[in-house]
């Protein structure tokens, strides 16, 4: 299995304001012209093409839980040019000769590492014990496909319940766009699609969009105690001036890791676990307002509850602001 990383992302990518954050929703993306990689690059006939993947898979790269690695879900899967496309809307033949580019010695933007392949534990389908079976795939470059068959084609292979997802899909659906995805429908529900419904009251015949059948695959792998923390916070019955959990199921998936951290903090604080709070009480800031028309407009009318729960996301929401 190959890992994909940007070369050099703490030294060209981090600044201190982003040092400070915890979600990213910007990059310091650096400009030298003058560089031999930018030179090289854009002496190619796609050189701005590539340049512009490249800057897609540099932001994509700053949501990794290890920032500048190409990984997805909390397992810190590798990302091959097939999941990439998936997430970037890019075809994955673009994608396939763009690494390549970005990976030799003459741009040097991207790193390629060789991990060892893990035995896939997981198991088709879905109980209360462990999460189903993931998305689970190699990626040797294109050059090594390109020799073992000749044809360059992906010999990759997916687990069973990756296979389901993509197999209720509907004909064109990587090349849909945001907004038809939100309106398509998939073909048929999987049981995992079935049981992150019930978390919103979803009756099980209320097929899934397509938006929110590509934001599952984003995020999977998912670790099983991570999925359990989640589940039993999403199911658990909350005063509602302490309920800031996300209001439709696309949200959620979209926003996975921040919530599962939640879901755990919750859980810790439940049984008697030390959760850090702050000492001195803040003065709600005066655009405090615009950040919750931006981020959850529903808490409009409880602003003074909502800002004692997300000061530290509206400490994000700001940097970004003034960067």
């Amino acid at each position: 299995m190959i890992k994909y990383r940007i070369s050099n992302w703490e030294e060209t990518f981090e600044v201190s304001q982003s040092k400070r954050c915890e979600v990213m929703k910007w990059i310091a993306l650096p400009y030298n012209p003058s560089s031999y990689g930018f030179c090289a690059l854009m002496e190619r006939p796609d050189g701005p093409e590539v340049y512009g993947i490249f800057c897609m898979l540099a932001l994509e790269a700053s949501q990794s839980r290890t920032r500048g690695e190409l990984t997805r879900g909390s397992r810190e899967t590798p990302h091959d040019a097939r999941t990439l496309s998936v997430k970037l809307r890019v075809k994955e033949a673009k994608l396939k000769a763009a690494i390549q580019v970005l990976s030799s010695e003459e741009v040097g933007w991207i790193e390629a590492e060789v991990i060892p392949e893990e035995e896939d534990q997981s198991l088709p389908g879905f109980d209360s014990e462990r999460t189903p079976s993931r998305l689970d795939t190699s990626a040797p470059t294109v050059q090594d496909r390109t020799e073992q068959d000749g044809t360059g084609q992906d010999e990759t292979e997916q687990d069973p319940t990756s296979k389901e997802v993509e197999g209720v899909m509907p004909a064109g659906w990587k090349s849909m766009s945001q907004e038809k995805a939100k309106k398509a429908r998939v073909k048929s529900n999987t049981p995992l699609m079935v049981e992150l419904g019930s978390l919103f009251n979803r009756m099980e015949s209320t097929k899934w969009t397509v938006a929110e059948a590509m934001a599952l695959l984003e995020i999977l792998p998912i670790e099983p105690e991570e999925y359990r923390a989640v589940r039993t916070y999403y199911r658990a019955t909350i005063d509602k001036r302490e309920d800031f959990r996300r209001r439709d199921l696309l949200t959620l998936l979209n926003n996975w890791l921040g919530e599962a951290d939640r879901a755990s903090r919750r859980a810790n604080t439940a049984t008697g676990g030390v959760v850090k709070k702050e000492k001195v009480e803040r003065p709600m800031p005066e655009d405090f307002e615009a950040f919750l028309d931006y981020s959850n407009p529903s808490l409009l009318d409880r602003k003074d509850e909502a800002w004692r729960h997300m000061k530290k996301e509206y400490d994000e929401w700001k940097e970004a602001q003034d960067a």
